[in-house]
């Protein structure tokens, strides 16, 4: 079995929630200068566009899903073109209301 060498750089960052631009770029800035260095392979974190939380602040940074559907208590709300907590178009939808709505039923 033959055996080859990588150069590996394992980036850590301090990004901040929401900055997705920013965040994006320290990555960017970061991977150079592995590269330059002479890494051929390099990871970065998970979630390196924005770390990953339960605070509300990350649902203003997802892009907006076509279809939206949020679930509770065996009811249903469906927003369109929208974000997790946005206003549902129709909310309070049974499991039929739902099926119906999309042409199942």
């Amino acid at each position: 079995m033959r055996t080859t060498k990588k150069k590996v750089a394992a980036l850590q960052l301090s990004l901040e929630i929401g900055r997705v631009p920013n965040n994006v770029d320290k990555c960017l800035s970061q991977l150079e200068k592995a590269l330059k260095a002479g890494a051929e392979i390099v990871a970065l974190p998970e979630f390196a566009s924005t770390p990953i939380c339960l605070a509300d602040a990350v649902r203003a940074c997802a892009m907006p899903a076509d279809i939206v559907l949020t679930g509770r208590d065996g009811r249903y709300d469906l927003a369109f073109h929208a974000r997790a907590g946005s206003a549902p178009v129709r909310p309070d939808l049974t499991a039929t209301d739902l099926l119906a709505h999309f042409g199942a039923c």
